[in-house]
């Protein structure tokens, strides 16, 4: 970094005291980096705000009442320009999807070294997409996956499945489409049957990469 050059700010949320003060510690002692913030939930981060949000935050996704996912969805719905970076142990497809849904711009596991984890930092707020050698692969099955979806299903239904995947309701699926709540329940109906599920979460599951039952 130049004497030029602003430090990387990053925000940490997770609820493992330990963990915590360790990426605490680990930013504050690397040049380039200062850690503006840390926070246990994702609810107090969140009440951190409004004020100047940090370049990069470090999430984690097994978060006390509010999870990861829905955290980096709220920092979306809010504008808020900051890159989330997942750092979890989790490496189930269904999990990474639906991070990767939710906002988040890297996915990395907790088994990355130190060194690696401030190099993939850097890569996020260079405008890089960050990710554990174990996870790449795993988006590359999700990809193929999503794309037999879609030929199964055809592509008004697999629109819908995708804005279920985000989380929408039946009434916001209706609104945004400009149909009746009817017309979406029945697509919905449609598309359980095709892919073998029985409910939402089984369909959403398996767009975010789970693996048929």
């Amino acid at each position: 970094m130049t004497p030029t050059e602003a430090p990387i700010r990053v925000a940490i949320v997770e609820d493992n005291p330990e963990c915590r003060e360790d990426l605490r510690a680990l930013i504050d002692g690397t040049p380039g980096f200062s850690c503006r913030d840390v926070h246990a939930s994702a609810e107090l981060a969140l009440a951190a705000l409004p004020g100047i949000p940090p370049d990069l935050y470090i999430v984690d996704l097994d978060l006390p009442g509010m999870g990861g996912e829905a955290f980096m969805r709220a920092l979306r719905e809010r504008g808020i320009r900051s890159r989330p970076v997942v750092l979890t142990a989790y490496n189930d497809p269904a999990r990474i999807g639906a991070a990767l849904e939710a906002g988040a711009f890297g996915y990395l596991l907790k088994e990355t070294s130190t060194a690696e984890l401030v190099a993939r930092l850097r890569d996020a707020h260079a405008g890089g997409a960050p990710m554990s050698p174990a996870v790449s692969l795993i988006v590359v099955q999700i990809f193929h996956r999503r794309g037999e979806i879609e030929r199964q299903l055809g592509p008004r239904l697999f629109h819908i499945l995708l804005l279920l995947s985000t989380g929408r309701l039946i009434d916001e699926i209706a609104d945004e489409l400009r149909l009746a709540p009817g017309s979406i329940r029945a697509s919905l109906s449609h598309i359980y049957g095709a892919l073998h599920v029985d409910t939402a979460s089984q369909a959403v599951a398996l767009f975010h990469g789970a693996p048929p039952r």
